[in-house]
């Protein structure tokens, strides 16, 4: 199978003469994609410069990267171009607002908004009386603790976009085989979920510190749904949100994250241009393995160069159930 490797580097196009490494992950690290150019190749590009990387078979290249040049380095007979995605931007951004009668996405969109990033799709997220932005954190700290409120998987797409995805699992775009994509894997399990209980902060703080919970101090009311797995129970306090239901939901959000968190699994596979963060995959056939595995993508590395090939790696947790 011919591979195609295309980098768009500010204005040069330049094509299988490079190597390519790509790595992407939920949450606050931005993604990162190393472009490695023969020193004899002129290429004008610096900080700033967008870049755009698609890989794949020759006929079905898919883009695996967008971002922006944040680095030059030579290296021999090698000039490396790092890029960064949209996430340094929000790191590099911080603002003073405040927000009041909304939704967790609603106030992603707009901080989104101010560090200039693009946004995708953003899943639904629970209901806020107050929340303040402030420069205290930078903008991407508060759409990480946005996120968390909401229940989701914070991340940027191949195509440069904000994208907040829920923690309920989804159902499987990829099933990989061992003795066809999949070369190898390793897994790792330990202890998870555990009960979660959520309070919240209430008009009736008025009325002294004991009614500062909502919506009373029965703990019962605010436990979480989900209480699989073994760790020992966390209590949470969430000044931001002002319902019995929202508390709840958060709650089980929460236990379910953290019994994803129990399961890991690690893929090295030929090369996958088109799986994507947060798509569901089934591990199947695996040697000693009692039966096939249900997960979801939080890391995606992609290699192409002349002494591998086009390589994927990668990291897989539990959908929770």
């Amino acid at each position: 199978m011919k591979i195609s490797t295309e980098v768009q580097l500010g204005a040069a196009l330049l094509s299988n003469s490079v190597s390519v490494r790509v790595h992407r992950c939920m949450g606050a690290v931005a993604g990162l994609c190393e472009i490695a150019v023969p020193a004899s190749v002129d290429v004008s590009a610096a900080p700033g410069d967008d870049l755009v990387a698609d890989l794949g078979p020759a006929d079905q290249a898919g883009t695996v990267f967008t971002g922006t040049v944040d680095a030059v380095e030579a290296r021999g007979a090698y000039t490396v171009f790092r890029a960064l995605d949209s996430r340094v931007d929000a790191a590099r951004t911080r603002v003073n607002e405040i927000f009041s009668d909304t939704t967790t996405d609603s106030v992603m969109s707009d901080l989104a908004d101010a560090a200039g990033l693009t946004v995708g799709d953003l899943a639904k997220g629970v209901n806020v009386v107050t929340y303040l932005a402030d420069d205290g954190r930078s903008v991407l700290g508060h759409l990480v603790h946005l996120a968390e409120l909401g229940g989701c998987h914070l991340y940027v797409d191949v195509d440069g976009a904000l994208q907040a995805l829920a923690y309920t699992p989804a159902a499987p775009a990829w099933q990989i085989e061992y003795g066809g994509a999949l070369i190898a894997v390793t897994a790792a399990a330990r202890r998870g979920g555990g009960p979660v209980e959520v309070r919240t902060e209430g008009a009736a703080s008025t009325n002294g510190p004991d009614a500062a919970y909502w919506p009373t101090t029965d703990t019962s009311a605010v436990a979480g749904v989900m209480q699989a797995g073994d760790l020992p129970g966390i209590k949470l306090w969430r000044p931001e949100l002002r319902s019995m239901a929202d508390a709840t939901l958060l709650a089980a959000s929460t236990s379910l994250r953290r019994l994803q968190r129990s399961r890991r699994v690690d893929l090295r596979c030929l090369g996958l241009a088109e799986i994507e963060l947060g798509d569901g995959v089934m591990v199947q056939d695996v040697p000693g393995a009692d039966a096939s595995l249900l997960l979801r993508t939080v890391a995606v590395e992609h290699r192409a160069n002349a002494w591998e090939g086009f390589i994927t790696e990668l990291g897989l947790e539990g959908v929770g159930t």
